[in-house]
């Protein structure tokens, strides 16, 4: 699934979204903040997926969803390196998306 066309279905349940197609897109979105929660594909344009995670590390960030397609061993490192508090591999299901960000958001 696109992001575009997860940002659609998001918002179909109500909640508002911002994509970032990039890696430096998304450690820009970061820095600025005011994000309840990311969602974050570890294979995006601009970074290893090991500078992506140290760049996420450093900056104050909301929770954190890893939806990606690694393996689940990876997915696990990555995720215990930020500390996320979900880890979605894909495909995923949309109920268990959407599972994932309510949990992010709640309080």
């Amino acid at each position: 699934m696109s992001a575009e066309m997860l940002k659609a279905l998001l918002a179909m349940d109500g909640y508002a979204s911002e994509v970032a197609a990039t890696a430096q897109a998304t450690v820009a979105a970061l820095k600025r903040g005011g994000h309840g929660a990311v969602l974050l594909d570890l294979t995006m344009p601009g970074m290893t997926k090991d500078e992506l995670l140290d760049s996420v590390a450093r900056l104050p960030h909301p929770p954190v969803i890893i939806h990606s397609a690694l393996p689940a061993a990876e997915l696990a490192e990555a995720a215990a390196k930020i500390g996320a508090i979900a880890t979605l591999a894909k495909p995923s299901e949309m109920e268990d998306l959407l599972a994932a960000v309510a949990r992010a958001l709640a309080p």
